[in-house]
């Protein structure tokens, strides 16, 4: 059985933090204690020169290019709804001092799109850092992320760096040093503002506001102040799907067509249809797919959720949705801020989320539109891509006209790349074998995990990062790594052949992509353009068009995805490299069946029912730091894979990445189904359940279910569920 959520404050209790104190209605103070039994250090070596390497179980490392890689943590606080302009300040208290050994610490790399052919550039030591007589950082805390958290739950995420580090080299003394604080006393303040940059959404059910009340009292330090920072509905109109306005108060002649008679019980949909019951999990496709997605439906529904399949059609025709995407300004007016389809639609999934009590979204068709967000790719403004992403459509508060912008979700969603119904009948068939009988009994493969990596995300100690978050998870792993001195490097047929041998519920591949495939060994710098061997999307589509075409450097004809043999045992596939599942057609690549991604999920009979990756180029290690920060959410408890690579995002490092953080949470989306938990701990069978109906009643008995969920259908066709309890 798959474990249920947990608390984050279990993880946070491992690191000991104590309650928070306010001293002030604009001041949080928080004392963050820390374990030092939890420190392990290490070396590594960086351009043939060895460092020291310091890391903390649990915590993320980062720092700015050439100064300390040093572990970093993350702690949610709960804010008022309408706080703005924060600051923290940090104390450091309990300071211990650890003398090092004649290694410098490692220092941090400037963050790299993986496509840049240039040679790579080590950056070195900063010699204002590495030879002075003060601790780095100066600071030891920054606000790197503020949004709202299920519509209404405003939520700052402050970085601490409880470790600090100093070398100083005057004549024949020698100071090497690392100060270890175990407690950082944090001070947050902020001011609070009737018109803030970004507004709630508050939903008209409130049992699934109290579910997001529990949902952000499971992630913040303080849980207790969740509920009194939350707004009411005397500061937001509980009629509007917005959450903001009354009928009457659009600006310019915005006002949407007349929906009907609407009250709070009765809210208008799909063109004057009356609805009362709530839709935690939509499906927005096309007229031609929809009758296909009834078994994914059905299967939600054995979960418990209400499901609603809905067409772009539809949303099209919907009164709320069919002016476009609709931002607040300051002075209370509104202004459509996109009217084109994908504005439409979020326009739509902002009504859902508000009225249907919609959490989770399947985007499901090439018919589905997206937005394509134009994002810095370096500290050069006039350096920009256009990336398609569906953050966008799931991040419902803020304004993406004016980059107001927040990588905290209202909905947790998933896309399914299909072009007709044949792939969908083979995505819902990898998500019900997943499901519901992973290797038809033989359930010990969900708990292996491969790691596989060429050369260039080596160097960033991706895969070393990500499994390091894993180990507990997937104690048993395959490791396949391309070293420079390695003479038989990776192939794709090496990696086919280690997946069919052993099978895993978990594959993270590091390497350089394109739409129709992974290079699995060899690193894109001309000297090296020998050695490529290709992990291709499809076996018969070798296509390579981002350089001059390597098809008869790699004869072989067992290097596709589907030449896996893992149909009884589906995986979950991660991948850092570029433009591996992109939403649109990229140029070179208009000819080829499907991409890697779109492969992966809709093929037949191989793959999985999730993948996560790039739409446009990947960034190293950036792009590696996100999919550890993925598995650490699943670690805190948050088992649902579109929760858990939403919750990841707003985790950056600090200071100096913004601009790598933002374009890389934008390129990096879900394919498959957001609801979708990922097994980390084994299925149980019961025997012996019985069910006992009467009139007014139904009782389940047996052994091991307190706590599991029943689910059951009403007259009405309303899915109802219910946690069992001893009684």
């Amino acid at each position: 059985m798959k474990k249920n959520i947990l608390t984050r404050l279990v993880a946070l209790l491992m690191m000991a933090l104590v309650p928070l104190l306010s001293l002030a209605v604009n001041t949080i103070i928080y004392n963050a204690t820390y374990d030092f039994d939890n420190l392990t250090l290490g070396t590594d070596t960086l351009g043939g020169v060895t460092y020291t390497t310091v890391n903390y179980d649990g915590l993320f490392n980062g720092g700015e290019p050439g100064k300390p890689s040093l572990p970093v943590d993350y702690i949610k606080f709960s804010v008022p709804y309408n706080a703005t302009n924060f600051t923290v300040t940090a104390t450091l208290q309990n300071n211990m001092i650890s003398n090092l050994s004649s290694y410098l610490v490692y220092p941090c790399q400037l963050a790299r799109l993986m496509n840049d052919t240039t040679p790579i550039v080590i950056t070195p030591p900063d010699n204002n850092v590495y030879n002075s007589n003060s601790y780095y950082p100066s600071q030891n805390a920054w606000v790197v992320d503020e949004g709202f958290l299920a519509g209404e739950n405003h939520i700052v995420t402050v970085a601490v760096m409880p470790l600090s580090y100093k070398h100083r080299v005057m004549g024949n003394i020698k100071t090497h040093q690392l100060r270890k604080s175990g407690t950082v006393r944090l001070v947050l303040s902020y001011d609070l503002n009737d018109t803030p940059a970004m507004y709630p959404i508050i939903r008209k059910d409130t049992t699934l506001r109290q579910e997001g009340y529990a949902l952000t009292r499971s992630m913040v330090a303080n849980p207790d102040n969740v509920l009194f920072n939350a707004p009411t509905d005397i500061n937001m109109n509980p009629l509007d799907p917005n959450g903001l306005i009354s009928g009457n108060e659009l600006n310019g002649g915005l006002e949407p067509p007349d929906p009907g008679n609407i009250s709070n019980d009765t809210i208008a949909h799909d063109g004057g249809e009356l609805e009362q019951m709530t839709y935690p999990y939509l499906i927005v496709t096309t007229p031609e797919l929809k009758h296909s997605l009834r078994r994914l439906a059905a299967l939600k529904r054995q979960k418990g959720y209400n499901v609603k399949i809905v067409t772009m059609d539809d949303v099209m025709n919907h009164p709320y949705a069919c002016l476009g995407d609709r931002i607040k300004q300051p002075d209370g007016t509104y202004q459509v801020a996109y009217s084109d389809d994908t504005g439409k639609l979020r326009q739509y999934l902002r009504f859902a989320f508000r009225s249907l009590g919609t959490q989770y979204v399947l985007l499901a068709g090439n018919g589905v539109p997206y937005r394509k967000i134009t994002m810095r790719i370096t500290e050069n403004e006039n350096t920009t891509a256009m990336v398609p992403s569906d953050l966008y459509l799931f991040e419902l508060n803020a304004d993406w006209n004016k980059n107001e912008v927040s990588f905290l979700p209202e909905i947790f969603g998933g896309r399914i790349i299909a072009k007709g119904n044949e792939q969908i009948n083979n995505y819902t068939d990898k998500l019900l074998r997943y499901e519901l009988n992973p290797g038809r009994g033989d359930y010990s493969y969900l708990k292996r995990a491969l790691y596989s990596a060429g050369y260039d995300l080596i160097i960033g100690a991706e895969v070393y990062n990500v499994r390091r978050q894993m180990d507990n998870v997937f104690p048993v792993h395959f490791e396949i790594s391309e070293l420079n001195s390695t003479p038989n490097r990776p192939s794709g047929d090496s990696i086919i052949s280690v997946i069919n041998a052993n099978n895993f519920g978990f594959i993270s591949l590091h390497h350089h992509g394109f739409p129709s495939g992974l290079i699995a060994s060899g690193y894109r710098q001309q000297q090296c353009h020998d050695y490529l061997k290709f992990l291709w999307a499809v076996n018969s589509a070798h296509i390579f068009k981002d350089y001059e075409s390597r098809e008869n450097d790699d004869p072989s004809t067992t290097n596709g995805l589907d030449c896996l043999n893992n149909k009884w045992f589906p995986s979950i596939g991660y991948s850092t490299g570029c433009t591996t599942m992109p939403f649109d057609t990229i140029n070179g690549y208009e000819s080829i069946p499907m991409n890697f991604g779109e492969s992966f999920t809709t093929g037949k009979d191989y793959g999985g029912p999730a993948f996560l990756g790039n739409t446009r180029d990947g960034y190293t290690p950036r792009t590696g730091f996100l999919e550890s920060a993925f598995c650490m959410e699943l670690k805190n408890g948050y088992y649902k894979i579109g929760m858990a690579n939403s919750l990841a995002k707003p985790v950056q490092y600090v200071p100096g990445d913004t601009v790598a953080h933002d374009y890389s949470s934008v390129c990096q989306n879900l394919l498959g189904d957001p609801e979708l938990e990922i097994w980390t701990d084994l299925p149980q069978t019961y025997n012996g359940i019985n069910i006992t109906r009467t009139d007014s009643s139904l009782t389940v008995t047996g052994i091991n279910v307190d706590s599991t969920i029943v689910s059951y259908c009403d007259n009405a066709g309303g899915i109802r569920k219910k946690t069992a309890s001893l009684i």
